[in-house]
């Protein structure tokens, strides 16, 4: 009896040695954080971020990290994309400071497209890592991703990767006992991006009047603005300088600035509308041959009379000011009636067809 009672405290004994290094490892896993910020379009051609770690608690030293990051590959515009890591800007040891990045291309869906950024490990001797602590946290590498030409108009959404399969999964290795163990928690890794619409147009500036001339307050280089009237875009293209611009015009409408940066072909469209009713003092503007629609006021009222056979689809009422007044949809009668609050003003009454769009000044007097 004795002699079992002997091998089963024996057993658990040689149980519990063998359990203490494993309980030991475990409670001495270290959890940290890995952030992606400081991302920022330094050109209409280069976008740059980093990648940090940092200790959530006791300090551990660094075996090797690999990283992989997402982005959308709409921001991609010419033919060829490039990643690489910027020197000098990597806080940990120069022995295991990446020097491999490079890209591969991940289908998420028949629509959206992502690229996934890889950054290849250096493992370092034990002994020989990085230091994490929590202050300072250690910035692990910038990247910097760089188009041929300017950058479409979209934001890069930059994510984590982790998938094993058709992709780069990111993986945190520490020393524990002077083994290289994984350490990768993805709940750990964080985004702190500002994640901006790349390329876009520097919004600020107005549009003011003075008689046929209209003038943008300012502009970008490597920008061309033109003119947007009554929502038609007009063929007079201008560069931008980094100075005020002008246009002369001859017709009377609702204007607005549209802008894209050089190669990216896509409008952003300014908010600042402006009214021009003083070019010709008369109800019939520039779209005088346009004798199936006419527009005039009687008591206090706009109408439109449509004898033709385009279908108005809706009428924009302005003040002078460019702000809009009445908006409506009309049903198809041949004569539409839009009573107004005010005895005596000036509007300029814009009419959109299936096919074109009018503008049209009125009295009420």
């Amino acid at each position: 009896m004795k002699k079992i009672l002997f091998k089963m405290i024996f057993r658990i004994i040689v149980l519990m040695i063998m359990i203490m290094p494993i309980a030991k490892t475990i409670a001495q896993n270290p959890t940290y954080y890995a952030v992606v910020t400081n991302d920022s379009l330094i050109s209409p051609t280069e976008y740059i971020f980093d990648v940090y770690l940092l200790s959530q608690g006791t300090p551990f030293e660094l075996s090797s990290v690999q990283m992989g990051i997402k982005f959308d590959s709409i921001i991609q515009n010419g033919r060829r994309l490039q990643i690489s890591l910027v020197p000098g800007y990597s806080d940990i040891d120069s022995i295991q400071r990446q020097t491999n990045a490079n890209l591969t291309i991940v289908p998420l869906s028949s629509i959206v497209e992502k690229k996934t950024i890889k950054v290849v490990a250096k493992t370092a001797p034990s002994g020989s890592g990085t230091i994490i602590t929590s202050n300072p946290s250690i910035r692990v590498f910038r990247l910097k991703l760089t188009d041929s030409i300017p950058f479409f108009i979209a934001k890069p959404n930059l994510t984590w990767s982790f998938e094993l399969t058709n992709s780069w999964p990111t993986q945190v290795n520490a020393y524990l006992n002077l083994i290289s163990t994984n350490i990768t928690d993805s709940i750990s890794h964080q985004l702190a991006t500002d994640n901006p619409i790349l390329n876009k147009p520097i919004e600020g500036f107005t549009l003011t009047q003075a008689g046929p001339t209209l003038t943008f307050n300012g502009s970008e280089t490597g920008v061309r603005y033109h003119l947007i009237k009554d929502g038609i875009a007009q063929t007079d293209v201008i560069s931008g300088t980094a100075s005020p611009i002008t246009w002369n015009i001859t017709y009377n409408g609702i204007y607005q600035v549209a802008a894209h940066r050089i190669a990216t072909y896509i409008d952003t469209i300014f908010s600042n509308t402006i009214a021009v009713s003083s070019l010709i003092d008369n109800i019939e503007m520039n779209n005088a041959t346009n004798n199936a629609i006419s527009v005039y006021a009687n008591n206090n009222s706009i109408f439109i009379q449509n004898r033709g056979t385009e279908n108005i689809r809706e009428i924009i009422v302005y003040n002078l000011s460019g702000q809009s007044v009445i908006r409506t949809m009309p049903d198809k009668r041949e004569l539409i009636q839009l009573p107004m609050k005010v005895s005596s003003a000036q509007y300029i009454v814009r009419i959109i067809t299936d096919g074109q769009a009018y503008s049209k000044k009125v009295y009420l007097k």
